[in-house]
């Protein structure tokens, strides 16, 4: 070893770039460990080291347990860094781990340092490589679901792609905020990580020589959006409201049969009890509305079928959030299950009162509920990873700053509704898919723009 040489780590820095984009050309090592940017951008998590010495350079960071060096890349003297590094490893009592290392790297310490190395592979820790001919055809049952992933996303004209600039980094910086905002619930130390490791990217995007796109989904005005989404797709629609209509229908219908009369306390218990049954189970009937709306606003074939998809899929978390909204809902409404089966046969003023006072509030209740808790099932469908708890957290910190434009969507709906009863209900056959689209849009909508509060 040349006594001269000394192997002296220092925290990589932007001044490090050049020499060390130099040493990793002359190496060409196919890992994204063995490069400028991805080490600056992780330096904070990982106490990335680096050194110049014997012709090559050498990357130190903290790995789970010890401290690990990168295999010394560059055409100098690759063998004598690695003794170096026995050296100092040594002095500190701790082995040498060199991570990672290519099929080339492992020859040469087989060659250099035999029996002298224990070499072993994760493949959880292993790269995703795709050739580009299978990226952009995507054929095959492997890459099924990015194909429909895309497609969905392509689906009509609101999208572009626009190379990354200084211009929309501010834009994404806003992006990574949703992305955080979403997921508030699940928030770890890696995820904590990668949100630091982007700003460090976005606040030397050009000093790196980064490069990137951005793809967009235009916003547009929720109601004029849905009335666009929903031009020609009315008859699955209206198909869908007269099913979930009929099915709900007929199971309180025979509710009221089934629990017989309301006169004792024990039949109005089994009468509520029954009733807060169907309701709970009417959640696989929402859950699959808000699937069949999510279709629609997103520009897919959507069917009647489509309404029975809550029973497929992620039924036991629609049920529980379905039970949750209607014991809030049932408690709301106590007052006015009293005031019922107290009523007397010949309602007087007073009782009337009563009873109007107690619909108000069950009125407020209800609306109450539908603020906090309007995108429960759309977003269960968009994150089914999460819990039902976790879901009814995300709306309601969703909903946070957006309940108003919520109440008066709601509130633009009045005359609507004035329309659909004086048709004796012909026209709600086309106001309910109309208003169940909107607040499908108005969803699309608050997920987008999370990150611009």
């Amino acid at each position: 070893m040349q006594e001269q040489e000394k192997l002296i780590f220092h925290p990589i820095s932007l001044d490090d770039r050049d020499w060390m984009n130099e040493k990793l050309r002359e190496e060409k090592l196919e890992a994204c460990e063995y490069t400028f940017a991805n080490n600056f951008m992780w330096a904070e998590v990982y106490d990335v080291r680096v050194a110049n010495a014997y012709g090559c350079g050498v990357i130190r960071c903290m790995g789970q347990r010890h401290v690990q060096y990168s295999f010394p890349f560059g055409n100098g003297d690759q063998r004598a860094v690695i003794v170096h590094l026995k050296k100092i490893c040594v002095v500190y009592g701790r082995p040498l781990i060199l991570y990672p290392i290519t099929e080339s790297s492992r020859l040469k310490l087989m060659e250099w340092f035999p029996g002298e190395f224990e070499i072993y592979s994760d493949r959880a820790d292993a790269d995703y490589v795709y050739t580009t001919e299978k990226l952009s055809s995507l054929k095959g049952k492997k890459l099924h679901g990015k194909r429909n992933h895309i497609a969905r996303f392509m689906d009509g004209d609101d999208w572009r792609y626009e190379p990354m600039t200084q211009e929309n980094i501010p834009e994404c910086r806003r992006m990574a905020k949703e992305w955080e905002t979403l997921r508030a619930e699940k928030w770890n130390e890696e995820m904590e990580q990668e949100i630091g490791v982007l700003e460090v990217a976005f606040s030397n995007f050009t000093k790196l020589g980064l490069t990137g796109g951005v793809l967009y989904k235009e916003n547009k005005i929720v109601a004029a959006a849905a009335k666009e989404h929903m031009f020609g797709r009315y008859g699955s629609a209206v198909g869908a409201y007269l099913l979930v209509t009929f099915l709900t229908g007929f199971a309180t219908i025979s509710i009221s049969s089934i629990a017989g009369g309301t006169s004792t306390v024990f039949g109005v218990i089994i009468h509520y009890a029954l009733l807060f049954a169907v309701s709970v189970f009417s959640g696989l009937l929402s859950s699959g509305t808000a699937y069949f709306y999510l279709k629609i606003v997103t520009g897919h074939m959507a069917t009647v079928n489509d309404v029975f998809y809550g029973f497929r899929m992620y039924s036991d978390k629609a049920l529980t959030i379905q039970a949750w909204i209607t014991l809030l809902t049932f408690i709301g409404n106590i007052p006015e299950y009293i005031i019922m089966y107290r009523m007397p046969l010949r309602m007087d003023a007073s009782a009337l009162t009563q009873y109007g006072l107690c619909m108000i509030l069950s009125g407020i209740v209800s609306l109450a509920l539908n603020l906090f808790y309007a995108p429960s099932f759309f977003l269960l469908h968009d994150f089914p990873q999460y819990s039902a708890r976790e879901l009814l957290s995300m709306s309601r910190r969703l909903m946070t700053g957006h309940k108003g434009r919520l109440f008066y969507i709601y509130l633009s709906y009045l005359p609507l509704l004035l329309l659909g009863v004086l048709s004796c209900g012909v026209a709600f056959l086309w106001i309910f898919p109309y208003m169940n689209a909107t607040l499908a849009e108005f969803y699309m909508d608050i997920v987008k723009n999370q990150g611009r509060q």
